[in-house]
């Protein structure tokens, strides 16, 4: 996998540049060979900018000739900080001082953001793209996306920038495959948001949030099941006292299960804390809760595989449940399998597969368990994983270091977007056969887009097929 996606293009034109002027000065210009005998002396090499020397001519008949001045580069940013001069469609980058063409876009490519002297061109496959939100700071942290291309996006309007802002809000928005905005619903409340969406076969959207959690007080979250229009079918609550919502399904069936922690939103990660899952059932009755080992976890997380949960408790404990909340089996891995779980997806099939590190190495493991947890290592490389998403057409989805990427069970690269120095700060993605949608914030001006606020939000769907 590239490190630099965006820089490949750089890269050959530099290659193709340095191959064609393997013999110019990059300074001062070159003293001109001696005449050969009975000719005349070579000129002087052209000068990076300086003058060449005119070639000494042999004691025998020719006289060299004078070398060229040399033509001034592109530009570029000496001394480092300096204001850059690169000449239209050129861009300096933060790995060198001086000047590279924009990349050219290939194919139905087309540019996402707008380069400038400091930012490169950057080109993908655009479905659609949409920036929003208010005066203030807008950040879009969840997504959801049916087979039939229907999206749910959820974020929240922040009191400033930075992943440690406090909420002043939620929003909950849906899209149609074309990129259509179906509908949006948003709310105020101190210390509100939506932490996670999902969507059932149906194409309805599911919420799960906080609509309040006053500073040092005790507030209420949420789940919500949205209508076609957005307004909320049905909603469950509760109190933050001692749960922290965290992640949400939904089943074929239309169930719901969502994952707490059991300690207040205004706790310290650090607090020791169980994991506990609530089923509801399509009419948004409350089906069970579970609380799910009796040791305290750093992180935990959850996906669906089928009908059957897999609750993972950091650093490597898994458990799955049946559709009724009883214990089908419970892991704990070795550290030499993985370790510092970070993710955890699963697919309609009961293959789950967990994101993290091990004993012997911390770049990173994508670990594949099958229905009675046998842990199979999938070959794949990857360095600091952070995200991992089964797609319906059976890739499973990996973020790193490195960007976004889509592998086969097998191990099989599929795709990369690459570092995704793509100029959006994403969030988190939803694959769809064909496509992928992230989610997050620009962090570069995108090309036919508006600033709205301080901080916007924006979604992205991009052919990968």
């Amino acid at each position: 996998m590239k490190r630099f996606p965006f820089f490949s293009a750089g890269l050959a034109t530099w290659l193709s540049v340095a191959l064609l002027c393997s013999g110019c000065s990059t300074d001062a210009g070159d003293t001109g060979g001696e005449g050969a005998i009975g000719g005349s002396g070579s000129s002087g090499g052209d000068g990076g900018g300086g003058s060449g020397n005119g070639g000494t001519g042999a004691s025998v008949d020719g006289g060299g000739g004078s070398g060229n001045g040399g033509d001034g580069g592109s530009g570029g940013c000496e001394p480092y900080g300096a204001a850059c001069d690169c000449e239209d469609g050129w861009h300096a980058t933060d790995h060198d001082w001086d000047c590279w063409p924009w990349t050219k876009c290939q194919g139905d490519e087309v540019a996402i953001n707008l380069p400038n002297d400091y930012v490169d061109r950057a080109c993908a496959r655009l479905e659609f793209l949409d920036q929003f939100g208010t005066a203030g700071y807008d950040t879009a942290t969840a997504v959801a996306a049916n087979p039939d291309g229907t999206i749910c996006v959820s974020g929240a309007r922040l009191q400033g920038p930075g992943d440690a802002a406090r909420s002043l809000g939620g929003f909950v928005r849906a899209y149609g495959a074309d990129g259509s905005l179906l509908w949006d619903q948003s709310f105020d409340g101190d210390g509100a948001n939506v932490t996670d969406v999902a969507i059932d076969p149906a194409g309805n959207c599911f919420s799960l949030g906080l609509a309040s959690q006053p500073q040092g007080g005790v507030g209420q979250w949420f789940v919500r099941k949205h209508t076609g229009a957005g307004a909320v079918a049905w909603a469950a609550t509760g109190s933050t006292q001692a749960q922290t919502p965290q992640q949400l399904e939904v089943d074929p069936d239309g169930n719901v299960f969502a994952s707490f922690v059991t300690r207040s939103p205004e706790a310290s990660t650090d607090t020791p804390q169980h994991t506990e899952l609530v089923k509801y059932d399509a009419s948004g009755a409350l089906s069970w809760s579970a609380s799910v080992g009796n040791d305290d976890v750093a992180r935990s997380y959850f996906a669906l595989a089928g009908r059957e949960a897999v609750v993972v408790r950091s650093p490597s404990t898994v458990t799955r449940l049946t559709g009724e909340g009883s214990v089908s089996w419970e892991k704990t891995y070795q550290g030499a399998e993985i370790s510092n779980v970070t993710d955890a997806a699963a697919n309609a099939t009961g293959y789950a597969f967990l994101t993290g590190d091990t004993t012997s190495s911390s770049s990173g493991r994508l670990l594949v368990l099958d229905p009675s947890g046998n842990g199979t290592p999938l070959g794949v490389p990857t360095y600091l994983p952070t995200k991992v998403r089964s797609g319906e057409d059976g890739a499973v989805w990996l973020q790193d270091w490195d960007g976004i990427s889509a592998w086969s069970a097998a191990g099989q690269w599929f795709y990369s977007l690459g570092e995704l120095s793509f100029p959006v700060a994403v969030h988190d993605f939803a694959s769809i056969p064909g496509f992928v949608v992230l989610v997050g914030e620009p962090t570069q001006p995108l090309a036919g887009q508006t600033n709205l606020g301080l901080w916007d939000a924006v979604v992205v769907k991009l052919r990968v097929n």
